[in-house]
């Protein structure tokens, strides 16, 4: 996490104490994802394009775009699915 922007992950740490009590028990994947999509949606946030939102997480624009779609995230930062998907799991994002 050293190398991303602390803008972007400053409201992102993760630590037991700041997952509700079901997310506690969850599998290390789902929560990686879930930390993982919370990122794309503030580099979105904060940077209108792709483009320059995947220079700031230090990554091609092929590969956020990527993700993107394997979140449901457009290119604004709206969840294209309710939640968003991944692998089995939905996610909510508050």
């Amino acid at each position: 996490m050293e190398d991303l922007p602390a803008k972007l992950v400053a409201d992102h740490v993760l630590s037991a104490r700041n997952l509700p009590e079901a997310e506690q028990t969850g599998k290390l994947n789902y929560l990686l994802e879930r930390f993982e999509k919370d990122i794309l949606l503030s580099a979105l946030k904060i940077h209108p394009s792709i483009r320059k939102a995947a220079s700031a997480l230090g990554i091609n624009p092929s590969t956020l775009s990527r993700k993107l779609k394997k979140y449901g995230i457009d290119q604004q930062g709206k969840s294209l699915t309710i939640g968003g998907s991944v692998g089995k799991n939905k996610l909510q994002i508050t």
